[in-house]
């Protein structure tokens, strides 16, 4: 196991962090034409409304895919992606 001082000497981003970071960035500016940035500055209860919707989607996903045996996990990890693309608007609000 690593020490605190290790994990904290990394000089690397994980992976798997990388590849759904670049998976938010793409999907972010899907939206950039009809949407901006205009998260920055719309109501915060908007997006906390945000965060539950997309939850609420991705157990519907969840449910999907497991009802299809995991054969396609596409739609499952696009709401994932969504739900953190919210997670990251409220993270990133100096009002929250």
């Amino acid at each position: 196991m690593l020490s605190r001082k290790q994990i904290e000497q990394r000089k690397y981003i994980r992976p798997e962090i990388m590849f759904v970071a670049k998976e938010m960035e793409k999907t972010m500016r899907k939206h950039d034409g009809s949407k901006g940035d205009s998260w920055r500055t719309c109501d915060i209860f908007y997006l906390m409304e945000k965060l539950i919707e997309e939850k609420n989607e991705v157990e519907n996903a969840f449910d999907n895919l497991i009802y299809h045996d995991f054969k396609d996990g596409g739609q499952f990890r696009g709401e994932i992606v969504d739900l953190a693309n919210v997670c990251m608007m409220l993270w990133n609000r100096k009002d929250g």
